[in-house]
């Protein structure tokens, strides 16, 4: 999942932006320029959240897309629900829709009821907590080297059936129920995109095959459950991953990442078949089965910093990362692009912050209006980094600061501050034990996160 930024006092997910370009050899639709749109500021007690009226009504052409996923649709939905699709999106993640739009189990609907979004407004972005915990209980979605232990379809008889990918990606066929646009040909998700974003590439070496296996899998199992319009791909892999660098290096890749490429195949010795592997999927991988690519960037304060060099092939540059990304990639795969973008924002519950706004109808403070619990304590572990007098101490021999880290170890969320690039990608692989030492404390307890310096 996945994802760059101007780091401020503090930082909070304030809007995922996912653009989808055609593919290299689709036809082109003319752009026409949109005026600057004169606009009140957002207020500072409810800063962090994207202001809307930045720009007019607008569409985009039928070849592109934007998803929102972010903070802020609570400031002007309960006005004008259709607003943010004149402003150029053209879905809406899953989390961030009120109750007129959703059933949820604590919100049923009556007999007929009908979403108002329709088919192409609606977007899910599957997470590592939906495979985690039970009914599916699949540790793998966080830690990519449990692959040889994770089950593809469990055997009859098992005590514990749902505890397989099978389960995970097949039950979400019932997405149609929660629109109400379920057909007489039986339950499919009727989602437009559905994003992959688990965050669990990398492994060692030697359980590559059994990732890619997995990979393929869960697309392979997914495709069966949403409805033939229902695009599916990823934040990762991507063909080639430049962690927001432009390096000559990049550039001169000529062949796609190995979790992007690898066919499925079986292993006896990880007992595949005995896993539930199915014979069909063998020789497919996860890169011919999606739809898009999705390569983006995090932005990093260095990234706009003028008075640093940006001329080096080391050095780091906002545009470049942006546009480096989407070259590089463009070359290795003719699937679309949707470039994920990650837009940090200052908004915090910390002393001397903004408060959070008002929350989404229906959508307690902290959820689909504001922040998710789990960045709440991403923001609060960052928070805390930053605040440490060994902040930003200490340059490594190319001028990229070192630390220090924030690992919150209750959350999951291991946190560089500021800008050695390839260890906060380490960190958001799963290994943060290998950076940093020590147990204790938790996120979620309400005490203040441990705070390790590299």
């Amino acid at each position: 999942m996945y994802q760059r930024f101007t780091v401020l006092s503090f930082l909070s997910i304030g809007l995922w932006i996912i653009l989808s370009a055609p593919s290299v050899t689709a036809q082109q639709t003319p752009l026409q320029p949109t005026p600057r749109q004169p606009f009140t500021p957002t207020p500072a007690s409810v800063r962090g959240y994207w202001n809307i009226d930045v720009v007019g009504d607008f569409t985009l052409p039928r070849t592109k897309s934007i998803t929102f996923s972010g903070a802020g649709r609570n400031l002007h939905v309960a006005q004008d629900w259709s607003k943010l699709f004149r402003r150029g999106f053209s879905s809406i993640e899953q989390s961030r829709m009120t109750t007129d739009e959703i059933r949820t189990p604590f919100d049923p609907k009556p007999a007929g009821w009908r979403s108002r979004l329709t088919s192409d407004q609606r977007a899910l972005i599957i997470y590592q907590d939906y495979l985690l915990p039970l009914p599916f209980n699949i540790p793998w979605a966080k830690q990519g080297d449990l692959a040889p232990f994770t089950y593809f379809e469990q055997p009859n008889g098992s005590p514990t059936p749902r505890q397989d990918l099978q389960s995970a990606m097949g039950e979400l066929s019932g997405g149609c129920a929660t629109f109400g646009d379920c057909d007489l040909s039986g339950n499919r998700s009727t989602f437009s995109k559905i994003f992959f974003d688990l965050e669990n590439e990398g492994v060692r070496f030697e359980n590559r095959q059994d990732q890619a296996n997995l990979y393929a899998y869960k697309v392979w199992k997914l495709r069966q459950a949403v409805s033939p319009n229902t695009e599916i791909g990823g934040i990762g892999p991507v063909p080639h991953n430049s962690f927001g660098y432009s390096r000559s290096s990049d550039y001169a890749v000529t062949t796609p990442d190995w979790l992007w490429i690898t066919g499925a195949q079986h292993i006896d010795a990880t007992n595949t078949r005995g896993r539930g592997m199915p014979d069909a999927l063998l020789g497919k991988s996860f890169g011919e089965q999606v739809d898009f690519a999705m390569p983006g960037t995090y932005f990093l304060s260095g990234d706009f910093d003028y008075n640093a060099p940006h001329n080096g092939d080391e050095d780091l540059h906002w545009l470049a990362s942006l546009l480096g990304e989407q070259e590089v990639n463009r070359k290795l795969t003719n699937k679309k692009h949707i470039a994920w973008q990650w837009l940090f924002n200052t908004q915090s519950t910390q002393p001397g912050q903004a408060q959070r706004g008002p929350a989404l109808a229906g959508q307690p403070a902290g959820g689909a209006g504001g922040e998710p619990q789990a960045d709440q304590q991403k923001t609060h572990c960052l928070a805390v980094a930053l605040q440490h007098p060994k902040y930003a101490a200490g340059a490594s021999p190319t001028g990229r600061v070192c630390g220090p880290a924030c690992y919150c170890r209750g959350t999951g969320y291991f946190l560089l501050v500021h800008r050695c690039r390839w260890q906060y990608f380490l960190g958001r692989l799963g290994r943060p034990d290998a950076q940093c030492a020590g147990g204790g404390g938790s996120g979620e307890s309400g005490q203040q996160p441990p705070l390790r310096l590299l």
